[in-house]
C-alpha cells in the first residue's frame, strides 16, 4: 500500500524524522547549605543531589565559585591604653575605636595579663575611645598594654583528619581538628569519581595522583563592602573542564570534598566555619557556607528538524 498522496497535481508523503544526539547544555548552583546535616555535619565532605538525572554527560565546567576566606581576616589595628574589668564586661580604652562597632569580632593581643588576650565580641561603643566587651574569661582583670584587632571577617576553615572521625553528626570527631593559620596560595576541589587532573607529588611518584582533583582555586580574597570571600570565575581564573569520553551514562548527585596540597592522600579535608574555630552546632551555616555554578554538557536524542511532508511537484 502506497503511502504517497496525489494532492492537486502534487505528490506528498508523510516524512521519516530521524532521531540525532544533540548537545544541551544547564547551569547549576551548588550550596553547600543544601546539604543533609544529619548526614554531611561540614562542608567539607558532602553530596550534593542533583535536581534531575543528567544522563550521557560528556562534560561538566567550572562557571564560577565563592568561599569564605581560608583565615579570618582582621582590619584596623589599635593600641590599648588600660583595661578596666568588672566581671563578666571589660572597658577598653584605646586610640580610636574606628571599625569597632556592637556584635563585631576583636582579637586582644599582647595584654599585660595574659588572660586579657583572645577573641571577643565587643557589646557596646560607649564613646570614641573605648569599647566593651561582654564574653570575658575568668583569667581577665584590670592592665594595660596590648593591641585589639578588628575582625572583617570571622569565617575560616579548619582541617579535618579522617581517621579522628567520619563527617558525621558526632561532636567528638572534630575536638582534635586545627584551624588553618599558615598562608595557603590555593586548595582544591574533588568530585568522587569525576576528577580529570593530574597531581605532582614529593618524591616522583608517578603512579598514585592521577585524576586527583577536579578544580584548584586560587586564595586571593576580594572586599565588597564588609565583606570578604573567595571568588572564582571562568573569566578571570584559569578554565575548568573535566571531558567525558564515553559519556557518563547517569549523574544524579556529586560528592564534594575540598583539600589542601597537603592532604593530596585523601586522608584529611578542610571546611569552613563562621568563626574559624573547630565546628559545633551552631557555627557551620551563614558566613560558612559556599557555592558552586556548574556547567553540565550531555548529549540528548532528539528529532532532526523536517517539515512534516515531503512534496515532490509532478513534471
Amino acid at each position: 500500500m502506497s503511502h504517497a498522496y496525489d494532492y492537486n497535481g502534487v505528490v506528498v508523503a508523510p516524512s521519516a524524522p530521524k532521531k540525532v544526539l544533540r548537545t544541551v547544555k544547564k547551569t547549576i548552583h551548588l550550596d553547600s547549605a543544601d546539604r543533609d546535616t544529619s548526614k554531611f555535619f561540614t562542608n567539607g565532605d558532602w553530596v550534593a543531589y542533583l535536581p534531575r538525572n543528567y544522563q550521557n554527560v560528556t562534560k561538566i565546567h567550572l562557571k564560577s565559585a565563592e568561599f569564605p576566606p581560608l583565615m579570618p581576616i582582621n582590619g584596623s589595628v589599635a593600641y590599648i591604653a588600660s583595661i578596666a574589668f568588672s566581671s563578666p564586661t571589660a572597658t577598653y580604652t584605646v586610640g580610636s575605636t574606628v571599625g569597632i562597632t556592637p556584635g563585631s569580632t576583636v582579637v586582644i593581643a599582647s595584654a599585660t595579663t595574659a588572660g586579657n588576650n583572645g577573641r571577643f565580641t565587643v557589646a557596646t561603643v560607649p564613646s570614641a575611645t573605648t569599647f566593651t566587651i561582654s564574653n570575658t574569661n575568668g583569667a581577665a582583670q584590670a592592665g594595660a598594654v596590648g593591641t585589639v584587632t578588628v575582625v572583617t571577617s570571622a569565617a575560616g576553615a579548619v582541617s579535618h583528619e579522617y581517621a579522628k572521625g567520619a563527617n558525621s553528626f558526632v561532636l567528638t570527631n572534630f575536638s582534635a581538628d586545627t584551624p588553618v593559620t599558615a598562608p595557603v596560595y590555593y586548595f582544591t576541589i574533588e568530585l568522587a569519581g569525576l576528577n580529570k587532573t593530574d597531581e605532582t607529588v614529593v618524591g616522583g611518584n608517578k603512579s598514585t595522583l592521577t585524576d586527583n582533583f577536579f578544580a584548584k582555586i586560587p586564595t586571593m580574597t576580594q572586599t565588597y563592602g564588609s565583606t570578604s570571600f573567595i571568588e572564582y570565575n571562568e573569566s578571570a581564573n584559569h578554565d575548568t573542564t573535566a571531558v567525558f569520553s564515553p559519556p557518563i551514562e547517569n549523574l544524579d548527585r556529586l560528592q564534594i570534598q575540598t583539600r589542601l596540597h597537603s592532604q593530596q592522600d585523601n586522608s584529611a579535608f578542610i571546611y569552613w566555619t563562621s568563626d574559624g574555630a573547630l565546628a559545633t552546632a551552631s557555627n557551620r551555616s551563614g558566613t560558612a557556607d559556599y557555592n558552586l555554578t556548574l556547567e553540565i554538557e550531555y548529549l540528548e536524542n532528539a528529532f532532526d528538524e523536517f517539515s512534516s511532508f515531503e512534496t515532490r511537484i509532478r513534471q
